[in-house]
């Protein structure tokens, strides 16, 4: 870790690129292209570290990860990180789409897909929160990387709203064929994003990567829902830091014949 963070200063090619909008932090610009990634991009060091670690790739077993031709749902978007990273990974016959829906974070993501149009036209931004159900007002608490969505209440007047999406409508609807690999890290609503998503993990089997970390009852609910699914999930788990933050939940089924790389 402290390895890629000393690698995350030499890729700085600029200084105070960009006013991020949260807590007075500004962004750097980095170019991974010593890396083998052409991404450049303007964000805080510590969205470059989650690239460097390729915090959505599973230490245990590297191949559950996305991969070249992959669909990918990229919940969670925030500055583009992610979003440049899964366009990268998949190639040209690949698609991410990617879901962010604050305000600031958007302005951002949109302006780091300008900066790499070899990229972005393999990345769709859906500016909804994904949830169980298409079509529900939720209440939004905007606080930039960390911004929460809840089920609206009658006591929320005034509140902001947001518009939801559903995994298993977009498949439904024909927006996606199908879907390959799932990175949802959005601020505890990963568990009602799984349940809209149920016909499509029966159907798909999709890789996923989860943030496991937002809520104590996670650690024990996402993994049981995935096991009910009787559709044969195997789980690892990743930590990213040194602190209690970033632990990921991979989630795959074992492809006949195929085993995952070490």
């Amino acid at each position: 870790m402290q390895r890629a963070r000393r690698r995350v200063q030499e890729l700085r090619v600029a200084e105070g690129t960009v006013d991020l909008k949260f807590l007075g932090w500004h962004g750097d610009r980095f170019d991974l292209a010593p890396e083998g990634r052409s991404i450049v991009i303007d964000t805080h060091p510590l969205g470059v570290e989650t690239l460097l670690l390729e915090q959505y790739r599973c230490p245990a077993h590297p191949d559950v990860a996305a991969r070249p031709g992959d669909i990918v749902i990229d919940g969670g978007a925030c500055w583009g990180d992610t979003a440049l990273y899964f366009a990268d990974l998949v190639g040209p016959d690949g698609r991410v789409r990617s879901f962010e829906f604050e305000p600031n974070n958007v302005e951002r993501l949109r302006g780091n897909l300008a900066l790499n149009p070899h990229l972005a036209d393999r990345i769709e931004v859906d500016e909804r929160a994904l949830w169980q159900r298409d079509g529900e007002v939720l209440d939004l608490n905007p606080f930039g990387p960390a911004t929460t969505v809840r089920e609206h209440t009658a006591d929320s007047a005034g509140a902001l709203r947001v518009p939801s999406a559903a995994i298993d409508g977009l498949v439904a609807s024909g927006a996606l064929p199908r879907v390959d690999f799932i990175k949802l890290d959005i601020e505890g609503a990963e568990l009602a994003a799984l349940r809209g998503a149920r016909e499509t993990l029966l159907r798909d089997r999709p890789r996923l990567a989860i943030a496991l970390y937002h809520r104590p009852e996670d650690w024990t609910e996402i993994p049981a829902f995935l096991r009910d699914l009787a559709v044969g999930y195997r789980f690892s788990l990743g930590h990213f830091t040194v602190h209690h933050e970033e632990t990921v939940l991979f989630a795959w089924v074992d492809e006949p014949g195929v085993t995952p790389r070490s």
